[in-house]
C-alpha cells in the first residue's frame, strides 16, 4: 500500500511539473510557433500541422514549441533541403543558424 501511495504522489508531481512547463511554453500542443522577434515577441505564425509550405513577410528570430515535442524545420519547401530536429525553444533562432525563412516543418510523432 505504501508503494501505491508514493507512486501515485510522484506521477501527480510529475503532472503538476509537466503543467508548470506547458504554462511557461509560448506554444501549445501539437503547435510550432515562428516569431518576428526574439525572446517570443512580434508577429507570430502558427504551424499546427505538417506544413510544405510556409511563409512570412520578416525573417524568423525565435521559435516556440510545447515541451516534450519535437519538429522538423527545413530550409527550403516540401521537406526539402537541410532540416534541423528542434526539441526546446529558441528564444534567438540565430543561435542555431537560423537567419531567414522556415519554408517547411512537421512535427516528429515517436512511434513506439
Amino acid at each position: 500500500m505504501k508503494a501505491l501511495t508514493i507512486s501515485v504522489m510522484a506521477a501527480a508531481l510529475l503532472a503538476s511539473g509537466a503543467s508548470a512547463a506547458a504554462k511557461d511554453s509560448p506554444a501549445r500542443q501539437g503547435e510550432l510557433v515562428l516569431y518576428q522577434d526574439t525572446n517570443f515577441n512580434g508577429d507570430n505564425y502558427t504551424v499546427d500541422r505538417d506544413n510544405t509550405f510556409i511563409h512570412t513577410d520578416w525573417n524568423i528570430r525565435s521559435i516556440a514549441l510545447y515541451p516534450g515535442e519535437k519538429w522538423q524545420i527545413y530550409n527550403k519547401p516540401r521537406f526539402q533541403g537541410d532540416c534541423l530536429i528542434l526539441t526546446d525553444n529558441l528564444p534567438d533562432a540565430a543561435t542555431m543558424g537560423i537567419n531567414g525563412q522556415v519554408p517547411s516543418a512537421r512535427r516528429v510523432v515517436d512511434k513506439h
